[in-house]
């Protein structure tokens, strides 16, 4: 009720001041030019509030909530994390070898980096060749350890 009565207390003060200045306005040319702007005002008034509303509704139903810079952060670091890890996956697949990765991504001089990238289970006599492999596709080289 109260977006109504501000809608409707905002459309009357467009109105007054509308209708003020086209009556201190001089007769002739001018009058009919100050007419057509002063109902474009008044129109424009009148549709601000609802283009707001809607706006307001599209985002909050396209995204669930407004993102702050946070979340919109954190879900390019879990965005680069897991395009690392599949690439990690993608080598570890043509090698036949069952590993688990693990990525955690930081931001360094404005760029994604893998600061923690561990394959668990794919050391071995191809260790090197691996790592060199997936470090050549992900530009992030990684610890490869031997799981017991």
């Amino acid at each position: 009720m109260e977006s109504v009565s501000g809608l409707l207390l905002g459309l009357c003060f467009a109105a007054v001041l509308g209708g003020t200045v086209h009556l201190l306005s001089p007769n002739g040319s001018t009058d009919r030019a100050m007419g057509l702007f002063v109902s474009l005002f008044v129109i424009v008034s009148m549709l601000s509030p609802v283009q707001e509303l809607l706006g307001n509704n599209f985002r909050q139903s396209a995204f669930g909530t407004q993102h702050t810079q946070e979340t919109v952060q954190q879900a390019v670091l879990d965005s680069a994390a897991e395009a690392i890890r599949r690439s990690a996956q993608t080598v570890l697949d043509k090698y036949g070898i069952e590993a688990r990765v693990e990525v955690q991504t930081v931001v360094r001089d404005g760029e994604v980096h893998a600061g923690r990238f561990v394959i668990y289970g794919a050391a071995g006599e191809k260790a090197q060749e691996i790592a060199d492999e997936i470090y050549a596709l992900t530009g992030e080289l990684p610890i490869l350890e031997n799981v017991p």
